[in-house]
């Protein structure tokens, strides 16, 4: 009988120590906060290379000479990388000067003739090649208007000296031919004493002078300028529309950096300094 007590007590003891393991076993484990604490953070992100410094010939009309610097102080402000020398002159000289091999980046010109004969030449890029912008050839004098001009015809009567852009070579003197032509009154110009000037800029600082009694200009200088007053507009139809095409030289030495900046000359950022300055955007 003692014996199976003793058995018994044996048994219930195992039973016990049986389900104590078991107990243990089935506790959940926890990770240690040290454990946790070390798991590696992502990596901060590499700063990026700055830019590498470039630099572009533009070649522009010398109309543009006010607003394309403004323009470039604003792209500067984003691409501090890119340095931009402007060549202003008439576009017939520029032309000249691309046909020479002057190295220049991108040509914006002031009349479609210039632009046509160096695509024709294969010198610029015509893939890149659009209309930037539109102006108007205006008749100004000097402040005061000694001489009572008020309309386009009263240079013929009025005027005895005049300042006109070298048809042969300025555009806006071209589209003062053209008008007067369809007009038929060119040769009553040409029997004035007229002189003719290297651009636009030359002809308004001789009426500013006073050393013409009126001179052929762009709106756009004109509206820069306060010494001269508008009279008169080129009659409407009597010459083609004066269209600003701009285009990427074939050789450009900076194609990607000059067609950027080309780029940037079609935004409204650029339109609204243009359109300051007495241009209409193309």
């Amino acid at each position: 009988m003692k014996r199976i007590l003793v058995l018994v007590l044996c048994l219930a003891l195992a039973a016990l120590l049986l389900a104590s393991c078991s107990q243990k076993t089935a506790e959940p484990s926890s990770t240690p906060s040290s454990i946790a604490a070390s798991t590696p953070e992502a990596a901060p992100e590499p700063t990026p290379e700055p830019a590498e410094p470039v630099s572009i010939l533009v070649f522009a009309a010398a109309s543009l000479k006010n607003a394309l610097p403004e323009i470039y102080s604003n792209y500067q402000a984003e691409h501090p990388e890119v340095t931009i020398e402007f060549n202003f002159k008439s576009s017939g000289d520029l032309q000249t000067q691309i046909e020479e091999g002057a190295g220049a980046d991108l040509f914006i010109s002031a009349g479609a003739k210039q632009m046509t004969a160096l695509n024709e030449k294969g010198l610029i890029n015509s893939d890149t090649n659009i209309d930037l912008l539109v102006n108007k050839v205006v008749l100004v004098v000097p402040l005061g208007n000694p001489k009572g001009i008020t309309t386009w015809e009263d240079v013929i009567d009025k005027a005895e000296t005049l300042s006109i852009g070298d048809p042969a070579h300025v555009p806006a003197g071209q589209y003062t031919e053209e008008s007067y032509t369809t007009l038929g009154l060119w040769d009553k110009i040409t029997a004035k004493t007229v002189n003719y000037s290297a651009d636009v800029t030359a002809v308004l600082a001789t009426v500013e002078s006073g050393d013409a009694d009126a001179g052929f200009v762009y709106w756009s200088d004109a509206v820069s300028s306060g010494n001269v007053e508008v009279v008169a507009a080129a009659p409407e139809g009597s010459h083609k529309a004066v269209i600003y095409p701009a285009a990427v030289i074939s050789d450009a030495p900076q194609p990607e950096a000059a067609q950027a900046f080309l780029d940037y000359l079609k935004t409204q950022a650029a339109a609204d300094v243009f359109v300051k300055y007495g241009f209409t955007v193309a």
